[in-house]
């Protein structure tokens, strides 16, 4: 063989077989960089991409990328595959939080609007305050949907998301009657989307072709996002385009209209030109186009950066920011940290985990979110094998903003999970939604959710009584109060059969409504709850019985039986190992839940709907001008028997907060 066939051999080979480092290895990231170089301190890579790539063929060793300050534009997904890695991967700013992942386009070019076509398409009275920005020469040339919940055009403002067009602005208007031909017998509602509607305001909408309707067409406690098909202003019917909402539709429900040029009427709303590429925007009054930083998020991949079968991999100190659906995805895997970062401006979920082992999330802001915080499943509730997820010293807030309904702050699912020292604040629904086994919430601070919906929990848990194991202690609620505190509002809600939960320690500050207290318990039983201050709520416990009769039904069932049985046994030795209260039948006592040992401080309504089968003992109700935090110091909680709990321990207690 010639010499320069056994030089392409060697090139062959070194394609086929990357390098291996069997030591550790340090890399480094800068705009000012080129792909081309080493990627040593000296010699950077530029692009995330690029230095992705090169980590993904190391097979053993430890390595560290360091990302140096500055913006890094993202136009495809980054990836670390682990599977194939002997050692540990840490990807991490050199000054945490000035890295910056970037998903979106910047628009700094407005002018008015002059023409009359355009002006006549505007209301009157704000003609002259609207800008127009031409999406193609800020390099936006896909311009994503209107309102769906996946790629959808957004615009913020210094990081606050703007109004897509709305009417009405701060209300909803009702369905009329209901006009599709299919009876849903099981939700009383009607599967076609053909209805009445009753304002005339509504025809002048007939003539826009991207209409969207959003609104509760059924349940107060299921929101949707609904294309409109057509509207016919002579008969006053507006046809919904397929797919039909899951519930159905009925008479009196309140939706009101997005996406129309002419309802760009109030500062922070826009609307999308689709055909000629014009975003048409009406600024607030303080608008300064020289200083405020005004961005689209065009990064349309399903995460900005996934982890799949990963070990010990550590993102630290890095900011994601702008993209229309996820952040990070972890895949299976174990020891994957997310550390010290900042996720803001998506519009799906920021973190997922899918399965794994001994995944955390660290001491981050996660904000201006379109729908959930975190959303994870992890662990073996058959064989109750923890996780070990740990999720802390996060501050989670500003989420939910596609949806009204069940896009969570948090959500997990499975078996041993710790949710601790977090910060969960600005919802209009649940902040945490759990489901499963050895779940612990401790130390958090929950403020300002459950805003919009009803019939919900800022920790709401539902349907499986197998799930067992679930502890709630030490926590602070505030400012919990449904809408006007007219709703089914609680701060804890036990839906449908939750069993054998502990709610003790914690503080629930202005918390309640006018159907559900602080804590609502629906159907479940051998659920405690004791030791806590209620402080100025509305309601304190509430209970939704189901008597004996449709416990035994319910449990019966084929789906039930399935869950309780099937998915995991509650007649295991295991189960009643952990949970001794399964060595009693799970069909005895009905509605038997404990309540004892908690302290009501100048509070209208502590029982709403108790049942006879309720174990109520111990409580005290006391009438004082002292504030939450003179209640919560110890000596004043142990003059009434209760154990003291500390407000300053609640929420994030990290040493160096972020930038």
């Amino acid at each position: 063989m010639n010499k320069i066939g056994i030089l392409l051999l060697g090139a062959l080979s070194l394609l086929a077989n990357p390098p291996c480092f069997s030591q550790s290895k340090t890399f480094y990231l800068s705009p000012q960089g080129k792909d081309k170089a080493d990627g040593s301190l000296n010699k950077p890579w530029k692009t995330a991409s690029h230095a992705f790539q090169q980590i993904n063929q190391i097979t053993n060793g430890d390595i560290t990328l360091i990302v140096q300050d500055g913006d890094y534009f993202l136009s495809d997904s980054l990836a670390l595959n682990g599977k194939n890695h002997d050692g540990r991967i840490t990807i991490m700013a050199a000054n945490k939080g000035k890295a910056n992942f970037i998903g979106y386009r910047t628009l700094t070019k407005f002018s008015k609007v002059k023409s009359k076509t355009e002006r006549n398409c505007l209301a009157p009275n704000v003609q002259g305050h609207i800008l127009r920005a031409k999406l193609r020469k800020a390099g936006i040339i896909d311009y994503l949907q209107a309102a769906t919940e996946y790629n959808r055009f957004e615009l913020y403002l210094n990081g606050k998301r703007q109004q897509l067009s709305r009417w009405p602005n701060d209300s909803s208007v009702k369905t009329g009657t209901v006009l599709g031909k299919t009876i849903d017998t099981k939700n009383k509602s009607i599967v076609e989307g053909f209805f009445k509607y009753t304002n005339p305001y509504i025809d002048k909408f007939a003539a826009d072709d991207d209409l969207y309707l959003h609104g509760y067409f059924c349940y107060k406690w299921f929101d949707n996002i609904e294309r409109v098909a057509k509207i016919d202003k002579i008969n006053r019917t507006i046809t919904i385009a397929k797919p039909y909402h899951h519930y159905g539709y009925k008479e009196g429900q309140d939706f009101y209209v997005l996406n129309s040029m002419s309802e760009v009427d109030e500062p922070g709303e826009y609307y999308v030109d689709r055909e000629n590429g014009y975003l048409y925007w009406y600024p607030p009054a303080t608008f300064n186009p020289q200083k405020d930083h005004v961005i689209v998020p065009v990064f349309k991949d399903a995460n900005m950066l996934t982890i799949e079968d990963g070990s010990h991999i550590t993102i630290d100190g890095i900011n994601f920011i702008g993209g229309s659906n996820g952040a990070i995805s972890i895949t299976e895997g174990d020891h994957v940290k997310i550390e010290n970062c900042r996720i803001s401006q998506f519009g799906a979920c920021a973190i997922t985990v899918n399965g794994g082992k001994d995944h955390t999330v660290y001491n981050c802001n996660l904000e201006e979110l379109g729908q959930e915080g975190i959303v994870a499943n992890g662990g073996d509730r058959k064989i109750l094998e923890n996780s070990g997820f740990l999720f802390s010293n996060n501050t989670i807030k500003d989420f939910s903003l596609y949806r009204d309904t069940y896009r969570q702050g948090l959500v997990f699912y499975g078996c041993g999970v710790t949710i601790s020292h977090n910060l969960f604040a600005n919802s209009p629904s649940s902040a945490l939604g759990l489901g499963g086994n050895n779940i612990t919430v401790e130390y958090n601070v929950f403020k300002d959710a459950v805003k919009k919906s009803n019939d919900q929990g800022v920790i709401d848990i539902y349907l499986n009584p197998s799930f067992r194991g679930i502890v709630i202690r030490n926590n602070y609620f505030k400012d919990i109060v449904g809408t006007d505190k007219l709703d089914m509002v609680a701060a804890v809600r036990l839906d449908d059969m939750i069993s054998g939960a502990a709610i003790y320690n914690n503080v629930f500050d202005n918390c309640g409504s006018s159907h559900f207290g602080a804590v609502q318990i629906h159907g479940g039983k051998d659920n405690h709850v004791f030791n806590n201050l209620f402080y100025h709520c509305l309601g304190c416990f509430s209970q939704s019985a189901w008597g004996k009769e449709k416990w035994l039904k319910t449990l019966d069932t084929p789906n039930m039986k399935k869950l309780i049985y099937e998915d995991v046994d509650i007649n295991s030795a295991l189960y009643k190992k952990n949970y001794p209260e399964l060595e009693t039948s799970i069909s005895e006592n009905a509605d038997q839940n404990f309540f004892n040992d908690n302290l009501f401080v100048d509070t209208p309504n502590q029982y709403r709907r108790i049942s006879s089968n309720c174990i109520i003992k111990n409580n005290q109700d006391v009438s004082s001008q002292q504030s939450i935090q003179d209640f919560c110091n110890p000596t004043t909680l142990n003059t009434y028997g209760l154990t003291g709990i500390d407000l300053k321990l609640c929420g994030p207690m990290i040493t160096t907060p972020l930038p």
